[in-house]
């Protein structure tokens, strides 16, 4: 299952939400968050999160055992506001904090 971080992902319509800039998956074995990509100009790409990096935590909170739409409702938040992402990344513990800000996504 992905989730690009968006309200309604059947639309077809460009659709602008509050967030990072993620494009989640969820492992179907292993349940881990995996970064599937960024979004150009937004706070995600602009620190350094890369694709399959993993999201261990947020703000903190243990992403373990934590569904996609979870993820999702912890990461967005109002414009302005940091949310902390723990990353493993080659086997290394990286931490990033992020502010929120208005991404449009471009639907096809």
């Amino acid at each position: 299952m992905q989730g690009i971080l968006t309200a309604a992902r059947s639309s077809n319509k460009d659709e602008e939400i509050i967030g990072v800039g993620i494009q989640l998956n969820q492992e179907p074995k292993t349940k881990l968050l995996v970064v599937v990509n960024t979004i150009t100009g937004t706070s995600a790409a602009s620190s350094g999160i890369l694709p399959k990096d993993v999201i261990t935590k947020i703000d903190n909170l243990s992403t373990n055992g934590m569904s996609l739409e979870q993820a999702i409702k912890l990461i967005r938040g109002s414009v302005g506001t940091e949310v902390t992402l723990g990353i493993l990344r080659d086997r290394q513990p990286l931490e990033f904090t992020l502010k929120r800000t208005r991404v449009v996504v471009q639907r096809k």
